[in-house]
């Protein structure tokens, strides 16, 4: 499903269902450098147990346009517009790693549009400058530290399915 948002496309995984807004809604924010595909179970699961989902992939990352938004407080705003372009007034908010600091801030700030929080690998986040340094000059060892940061040591290593793919994929 597409929406536009300031001008930009953006994609939106629904669980294989067709999005109805009169149901319950369920968003679900994915952390940096993934997209909607890290919940493709759990939109799968919602969309066929009555929910209406939304799993979008935020800017600049999978099919959406970019470039990425430089603070959670702006993809917080530009969550609640996609709700909005999407006809939903409330919805439960999921976030994974700084998805969920976006959920966290949408909840903070728009509490009448929340019906639930659910935050997972949620901590301070901040962002080492090797990290920083490693994306900037587009070293694959970015991609390296956010498969050990974000999926667990056994990512690095091939114990992860999802390891593999993201170490083939190679942003």
């Amino acid at each position: 499903m597409k929406f536009s948002i300031g001008g930009r496309d953006v994609f939106v995984a629904t669980g294989g269902k067709q999005f109805d807004p009169s149901l319950p809604a369920v968003f679900l924010l994915h952390g940096a450098g993934f997209d909607h595909t890290a919940w493709a179970l759990h939109d799968r699961w919602f969309a066929h147990h009555g929910f209406a989902v939304l799993a979008p992939d935020l800017p600049g990352h999978g099919r959406s346009a970019g470039p990425p938004l430089p603070s959670i407080g702006e993809m917080a705003d530009w969550a609640m517009a996609l709700l909005d372009a999407a006809g939903v007034n409330r919805a439960q908010l999921v976030g994974h790693s700084m998805g969920s600091l976006i959920a966290l801030d949408a909840a903070a700030r728009y509490p009448q549009r929340v019906t639930a929080l659910s935050l997972v690998a949620t901590a301070t986040m901040t962002v080492g400058p090797d990290l920083l340094n490693a994306a900037e000059a587009n070293d694959e060892a970015a991609v390296d530290m956010v498969s050990i940061w974000g999926l667990g040591f056994k990512a690095e290593l091939g114990g992860s399915r999802t390891g593999q793919l993201m170490l083939r994929l190679r942003f």
